[in-house]
């Protein structure tokens, strides 16, 4: 008999129009759609409620609480996070920038293994995603309602284990006022290096910029090619 089956997850949204990443490509339609609706039941982040000054707007929309929400930050290198747990709505400031990544880690991991990872898989899931979680840019990171996870995804295994465990945390990308002038430049330099940092998120992006006549449509475009180039 199979004692224990875990199931740790990631699944992301951006918050802007539609832009996907390459391995949603080649997932199974159905399955992408149910993934997309777990992560939205259990967090739906009020686009209106962005402030200028880079507070962020939460509101949870699930029948229990979020566990754990992490606003996070990098900008070149330069990381800060707030964290709360969300029963109803919450602002989130913008986080300074002056945090060191062991304690944003220690942070995620504590939450994980209070999901039910133990310690290294809760080590080992941060590490598979720490390219992807820690880039550039801002987004939010939280952990899915485990009661959520059950009605969107429900799971039937014969025979079944001891214990079942699934963790799945979601990320929704933040096109903030700061990551919008940082673009901004890049495209009116031409700057491959930004086009590399923002490269799965230029669509929605320049869509942001292009709708406020912020950016040339023609130097837009070119910068949409070089991104494509630092993807391949």
């Amino acid at each position: 008999m199979m004692k224990r089956l875990v199931l740790a997850a990631c699944a992301s949204l951006v918050l802007a129009p539609s832009a996907t990443y390459a391995a949603e490509a080649t997932m199974d339609p159905q399955l992408r759609e149910k993934a997309r609706r777990a992560v939205d039941a259990g967090l739906h982040y009020l686009r209106g409620q962005q402030a200028a000054d880079g507070s962020v707007a939460v509101a949870n929309r699930t029948a229990g609480p979020v566990p754990t929400v992490i606003l996070f930050e990098n900008r070149g290198g330069h990381i800060g996070f707030r964290t709360a747990a969300v029963t109803d709505t919450v602002t989130l400031d913008r986080p300074t920038l002056d945090a060191a990544f062991p304690q944003l880690r220690s942070h995620l991991e504590a939450a994980l293994i209070a999901e039910g990872l133990f310690p290294k898989e809760a080590a080992a899931m941060i590490e598979t995603w720490r390219d992807s979680w820690f880039e550039e840019g801002a987004r939010l990171i939280y952990i899915v309602p485990s009661r959520t996870v059950d009605e969107v995804l429900p799971l039937e295994i014969s025979p079944a284990p001891a214990q079942i465990t699934r963790v799945f945390v979601g990320r929704i990308e933040l096109i903030t006022p700061a990551t919008l002038s940082a673009v901004q430049q890049a495209v009116a330099d031409n700057d491959h290096a930004v086009a590399a940092q923002y490269a799965r998120f230029v669509d929605p992006i320049l869509n942001r910029l292009l709708l406020t006549k912020r950016v040339d449509a023609q130097l837009a475009q070119r910068f949409v090619l070089a991104a494509r180039r630092v993807e391949r």
